[in-house]
Order: structure tokens, then sequence, then C-alpha cells
């Protein structure tokens, strides 16, 4: 295990058994530790002490996630460009060695980038307001995994912002839809500020 998975997990023991990290100074977002908590709570509960099989099933989650970036990416492949756009763009995923490497190391990465591409695939197709806050909320959870999320949220709102002004769409819609996803991301980031003060004891320190 590298230091930062260790540090993920051990972050995630701490929650579950009231302690902090002795050990890292590193201010970390809350969301991809929340993710492994359920390991650790299950554990806790049946009384399993060798914290070996947490990691093996932390490791299954993250190999769980990658696939599932995987699919989502041959989902939107499809929608942009058919069938076999899609097919291919799920190979370049699932064969990329950044991904086959990280894919099963439990640390922040992966997780992020399959809510990136949940959330585009919904802002692509946003109709209404709903649409808008649901991407939101997918961009939201992506920021919380990883903060470095906000440069690809913001290139992708600007983009969608520009297409719904400037194309066949009316402006009031493209506002509205972009507006309900800056929402609903806000709201997102702000449970994390709340999360950082309850946990560092400073609002929104890792933000």
């Amino acid at each position: 295990q590298i230091a930062d998975s260790v540090e993920y997990l051990e972050r995630a023991q701490g929650i579950v058994r009231g302690h902090e990290l002795i050990d890292s100074q590193a201010i970390r977002g809350f969301g991809f530790s929340g993710l492994l908590i359920p390991l650790f709570a299950v554990a806790e509960l049946v009384g399993l002490e060798r914290t070996v099989h947490i990691v093996h099933a932390a490791q299954a989650l993250q190999i769980a996630l990658a696939l599932a970036l995987a699919w989502a990416t041959a989902r939107l492949g499809a929608r942009l460009g058919g069938r076999a756009c899609g097919v291919a763009a799920a190979g370049v995923v699932a064969f990329s060695p950044i991904v086959l490497r990280w894919g099963v190391e439990p640390v922040s990465g992966i997780a992020p980038a399959l809510f990136l591409v949940l959330g585009l695939q919904r802002v692509l197709d946003a109709r209404s307001t709903r649409d808008g806050a649901l991407a939101g909320l997918w961009f939201g959870l992506a920021l919380m995994m990883a903060y470095q999320a906000i440069l690809v949220v913001g290139a992708i709102l600007l983009a969608v912002g520009a297409r719904d002004l400037l194309g066949k769409r009316r402006a009031e819609g493209g506002r509205a839809v972009v507006g309900a996803a800056l929402t609903s991301l806000a709201g997102l980031v702000l449970l994390q500020c709340v999360f950082d003060w309850l946990y560092y004891g400073t609002f929104g320190i890792s933000v």
C-alpha cells in the first residue's frame, strides 16, 4: 500500500473509532474516506480484527468504481458518437495505464472521474432545472472526492452555458440549467466545509 491509500484507510478507521490521525498532518477532503467508512463500521460491528480483509474490501470497491467509470464512459461515448464510439471510449479508459494502476488502489481519483462523467451525461441532455440540479450534485460529489475536480467542473459549466446561450435553446432555459447546477454544487461545497469544521475544527479548510 502506498502512503496515500493507507492515510485514506486510517482516516476512515479513525472516524469510526473516534480518534485522530497521529502520523499525518495533510488536509484532505472527507469524501473518499467517507466511502470507506462503511467497511470499517461493518468490521467493528462483526468484531473483525484483521484489517487486511478491510484493505481487500477497499481494493474491491476501487475496482468496482473503475469498472463503473468504464461503463459510464461507454454510455457517454455512445450518446455522442454511436455504439462503436462508446466501445472505443470505454476501451481507452479501461486499458489506460493510469486507470489500471490506480483502479486497484484505494485512493481518490477514480471516484471523481466517475462522478464527472455521470454529471456530464446529465448536463448534456439537460432540459430542465431538475437535470441541472442533478448534474450539480454529481459535480459536487466529484469535488468532495478531490478538490482538483473544480477545474473540470468549471470548464464543463462554462461550455454548457455558452452552448445554451449561443445555440438553439432559449437563453433563459440555459441560464436556469446552469444556475440549478451551480446551486446544488454550492450546496455540496458547503457540506464539505461543514465536514471540515467537524473533523479539523476549521470551516472549509480542505476547500
